[in-house]
C-alpha cells in the first residue's frame, strides 16, 4: 500500500495497528511536482510544490510522533519501494548494491551525511563532492554556486 508523503504518518500508524505488514507499506513523494491545494469544499485554490524533504519528514514523524520502529519506517522509504519497483540495486546496504546512503543523527534523526554512487554529496554537514580512494577521503571539491543576476 503506497502512502503519499507529507500527510500520512498517521495512516501508516493505523495500517500497522491493523496488522498490515510493514514490508507492504511504501511512502512516495511528489518532490518538486505540483500538488493541488483544495479547501474543505473540495474546490481548487491553487497549486503547491511537493517538497524534497517530505520523505525524511515522514520518517522522523513516524518514529518520533507515532513510535513506529526506525527499521520499519526506514524500509517504507527505501527497501520496500525499491523492491516493488524492481530496483534491486537500491534500498539496502549490501555488497553489489548501489552505494547510496543517508546517515542520520542517532538521537535527532537529522541528516548528517549523504552518499550517492559511492561519492559523498554531504559529509558531516558540509556540502561538496568528496573524492574517495580505498574508502578514505582524499580530496573535496566545492560545488560552484551561481552568482545572483
Amino acid at each position: 500500500m503506497d502512502l503519499t508523503a507529507s500527510t500520512n504518518s498517521e495512516a501508516m500508524d493505523y495500517l500497522i495497528r491493523q496488522g498490515v505488514p510493514g514490508n507492504q507499506i511504501t511512502f512516495s513523494s511528489d518532490a518538486q511536482g505540483s500538488l493541488p491545494n483544495f479547501d474543505a469544499k473540495g474546490e481548487l485554490h491553487g497549486l503547491d510544490v511537493g517538497l524534497i524533504s517530505s520523505l525524511h519528514e515522514e520518517l522522523v514523524r513516524s518514529v518520533k510522533q507515532y513510535d513506529i520502529g526506525l527499521a520499519t519506517a526506514l524500509a517504507c522509504i527505501t527497501e520496500n519501494p525499491a523492491r516493488i519497483t524492481g530496483l534491486y540495486q537500491k534500498g539496502k546496504i549490501k555488497v553489489g548494491c548501489d552505494a547510496d546512503l543517508c546517515l542520520l543523527n542517532a538521537k535527532t534523526l537529522e541528516i548528517e551525511s549523504v552518499m550517492t554512487a559511492g561519492n559523498w554529496l554531504l559529509k558531516d554537514g558540509v556540502a561538496g563532492n568528496w573524492l574517495l580512494k580505498d574508502g578514505v577521503v582524499k580530496a573535496k571539491t566545492k560545488f560552484i554556486e551561481r552568482a545572483e543576476s
